[in-house]
């Protein structure tokens, strides 16, 4: 529903828009890393029952590249979500998508 409201395209634009001045900064790869490090940590413990439970000459490689790619695809989701809401809201209260503070506040949006 959040991809068909008004603003929304402009939202995702800026979520795909690379600002490469910010790459060479390594705070953000810092977060970036803790980010990856939190979304596959809250399932570790699904990881280890699961692997628990593999034959022996199970495929671990392909099951790895799986859970990445599943874990990349629900960030990429999420971030389409949140940002659609947020061209929204630029578009209905003509707050700018880039003055993002982020924290809490953005779940009452």
């Amino acid at each position: 529903r959040g991809v068909t409201l008004e603003g929304a395209g402009d939202g995702i634009k800026v979520l795909f828009t690379p600002d490469f001045e910010k790459l060479i900064d390594p705070i953000v790869w810092m977060e970036a890393a803790g980010q990856i490090f939190y979304s596959v940590g809250v399932g570790f413990g699904a990881i280890i029952l699961f692997g628990s439970y593999n034959p022996v000459k199970n495929n671990c490689s392909r099951d790895a590249a799986i859970i990445a790619l599943v874990n990349c695809g629900t960030s990429v989701f999420a971030g389409i979500v949140v940002y659609s809401v947020l061209g929204f809201r630029q578009a209905k209260l003509g707050i700018p998508v880039q003055d993002l503070k982020g924290g809490p506040g953005l779940a009452f949006i």
